[in-house]
């Protein structure tokens, strides 16, 4: 279809990102790069996006303020379906009055697809206003706390409720391993879906940073984190938990499979591939006692990436409880203790925490009222 355009044809992967492949866009498209032929690609792309933007963004509004108090909540049932279902979303969860507004489309398989990069960020800005606000935040610590207060487990809402803290807060959050620490910045607020085969069918590989949620199971991960800053990389993959991590040795042997053979084909080798577009070898470290110890990453330049790598274990327990020291080397942790002030009230369910030495300072520090309001807002 490209080729009728000559002058996008070596911008295919833009291409299809803002027009869907959609006949009439393409041609919007192809004449703004003919009427603006002083201006770069990238800038009569942003203009294009922000133009059909605004049209997208009516026609949502209509659609959605004509909708009774029963259409709207499947309307929010099918925005969840869209970005953090269990399942592929499938076309029984939305009705054809929104198809005809350009927002999704329909595959063979009747599975969904967002229509562009506009109907997407749309239909995701709605998403987060609904799922992701204080209230519902609140919402759902409120029901972790409960369900922690009666020694269940509680972890299908500490998974959402951190995504949501980090999408609300962009976080910058510190991480300990037995041998090491460092700082991972979680920065963005966009989220993808893997479903074991694509992040969003119209992407050819992942160009900015962003959050990336496993529907299929990927050995033993609930996210990943990738953080793209100047073309290059850092990937961050999280295990999210309430349990002590010897609680999971069925997880810590997941880990393994992703690396434990050696060549292209090993899970984190393929996720590596579908991420960056470029094909990585993946082999494991063994120890004197054929234990694995860490995994090695080479690229197709044979260069290494493993420090681009990290294996994150996300827990609302402290250090003392979470029992680190059973752990791989080469898996950090984020526990309560680290977790940023403004994300404690959410997830803290009342745990001992270790005491303060009496040669460190106890001068409080000084909050803003709106986190003061928060912690109230989220208290036990």
């Amino acid at each position: 279809m490209l080729s009728d355009y000559p002058n996008l044809k070596d911008k295919r992967n833009e291409v299809v990102d803002l027009t869907g492949l959609g006949p009439r866009m393409i041609g919007i498209l192809t004449n703004s790069t003919n009427a603006f032929g002083d201006f770069g690609f990238e800038e009569v792309a942003n203009n294009f996006k922000a133009d059909i933007s605004n049209a997208m963004k009516r026609r949502q509004f209509e659609y959605v303020d004509s909708l009774n108090d029963s259409k709207k909540a499947d309307f929010a049932e099918m925005l969840y379906q869209l970005f953090l279902g269990p399942e592929i979303a499938r076309i029984t969860i939305c009705d054809n009055a929104y198809r005809r507004r350009g927002f999704l489309i329909t595959f063979k398989d009747r599975s969904l697809q967002f229509y562009n990069s506009a109907a997407r960020d749309i239909l995701f800005d709605t998403f987060t206003q609904l799922y992701f606000s204080d209230s519902r935040l609140v919402e759902l610590s409120q029901k972790l706390k409960e369900v922690r207060m009666k020694g269940a487990g509680g972890g299908e809402y500490f998974e959402e409720l951190f995504l949501g803290l980090c999408l609300r807060f962009r976080p910058e959050i510190q991480t300990h391993s037995r041998v090491s620490k460092r700082t991972i910045h979680l920065q963005s607020n966009v989220l993808f879906r893997f479903d074991g085969k694509y992040f969003d069918r119209r992407l050819s590989s992942i160009r900015m940073s962003c959050w990336i949620k496993f529907i299929k199971n990927f050995p033993g991960f609930d996210y990943a984190y990738v953080d793209m800053t100047d073309g290059s990389w850092k990937l961050c993959l999280m295990k999210v938990s309430v349990s002590s991590f010897p609680a999971h040795n069925r997880d810590s042997a997941q880990l393994e499979l992703s690396f434990e053979k050696s060549g292209e084909s090993v899970p984190l080798a393929s996720l590596l591939n579908l991420l960056f577009d470029e094909t990585f070898e993946v082999s494991p470290v063994h120890n004197a006692e054929k234990s694995i110890v860490d995994f090695e990453v080479i690229d197709s330049k044979g260069i290494s990436c493993r420090e681009r790598i990290s294996i994150l274990y996300v827990t609302l327990l402290t250090k003392r409880n979470v029992k680190a020291g059973s752990a791989p080397k080469f898996v950090e942790f984020l526990t309560f203790d680290n977790f940023p002030d403004k994300m404690k009230p959410f997830i803290d369910v009342g745990q001992k925490v270790r005491r303060r030495h009496k040669s460190q300072s106890r001068r409080p520090v000084k909050r803003t009222e709106s986190e003061e309001t928060s912690e109230l807002n989220v208290a036990v």
